[in-house]
């Protein structure tokens, strides 16, 4: 196969012979050095951005990358809130889905907000549409992390915005039937008092 090289750039020519009643034809292909599939590089400019605090051209580049508003892969959303909280609000009011996952089997920043028990940012994503009762691909809950950590204001917070606090997650237990085998007796009071039930208890609603 010829092979043109230039710096940066190398090209290749193949020729295809006749068959079958068909002409010859050529046929090229080509590599540029260092490049990136546009994807990637939208992403690595969006984060670039996002750590320069430059919303001017993040703004920019979302408006022509729409993709990147919902993308499960630019990790916009849990960049500011992990390393960048100043930028959550405007990120968020420039239509920056509240649940983009840092992959699409992940769980959402908010799981990762209610795990630490920052009722701040949790209450920012929720307002922005954030799903309280969203899964990861383990179906765990927002509400589960709250109450692993114990986080009960977080927890309360959950509920009255949407969690479902009899929610199942995995084993076929309730929230409250896992705070009760960890004797719990602050978290278990406080989801008793929002409506919690043990998972034997759903069918007849006590």
């Amino acid at each position: 196969m010829p092979r043109l090289t230039v710096p940066g750039l190398s090209l290749w020519c193949l020729y295809t012979p006749p068959a079958n009643n068909h002409s010859g034809r050529f046929s090229w292909s080509f590599h540029i050095q260092g490049y990136q599939p546009m994807g990637k590089r939208v992403f690595d400019k969006a984060n670039f951005y996002l750590r320069r605090g430059d919303r001017k051209r993040l703004g920019r580049l979302l408006r022509k990358h729409q993709y990147l508003l919902n993308s499960q892969n630019s990790m916009l959303v849990y960049k500011a809130v992990w390393q960048y909280p100043g930028m959550l609000q405007w990120l968020l009011s420039q239509g920056v889905h509240p649940d983009c996952k840092m992959h699409p089997n992940d769980g959402t920043p908010l799981m990762h907000a209610a795990a630490e028990g920052d009722l701040q940012t949790m209450g920012l994503l929720l307002a922005h549409g954030a799903d309280p009762n969203a899964r990861n691909e383990r179906n765990e809950l927002p509400l589960g992390f709250a109450c692993s950590y114990e986080h009960w204001e977080a927890a309360e917070l959950l509920v009255q915005r949407g969690a479902d606090v009899n929610g199942i997650e995995d084993a076929g237990k309730t929230h409250l039937d896992w705070l009760t085998l960890g004797k719990k007796e602050p978290g278990i009071r406080m989801l008793r008092a929002l409506g919690g039930l043990l998972y034997d208890e759903l069918g007849s609603g006590k």
